[in-house]
């Protein structure tokens, strides 16, 4: 998946960082609820490092989040590369 800028999308997260990060980002007021979602190289991978990661995103402002038999799902929307 490639997010974009203007384009609502979904993202399954199961990891606890990750899902620690979301919930901190999301539990702020609408206008700081700003996170980067950029792509993983080797999805396999439990801890990526900084090289493991693509070096562009997009900003998105998290939308929705919701708990479901352990996993978070959320809803972002792209703002900006």
């Amino acid at each position: 998946m490639v997010p974009f800028p203007g384009v609502e999308f979904p993202v399954i997260f199961g990891r606890t960082k990750s899902v620690n990060a979301l919930m901190e980002a999301f539990d702020k007021d609408e206008e700081e609820s700003l996170v980067v979602v950029a792509a993983q190289k080797e999805a396999q991978k439990d801890n990526p490092k900084p090289t493991d990661i693509y070096p562009v995103g997009v900003v998105c402002r998290v939308e929705h989040v919701v708990r479901v038999d352990g996993t978070v799902h959320a809803a972002f929307t792209g703002l900006g590369r």
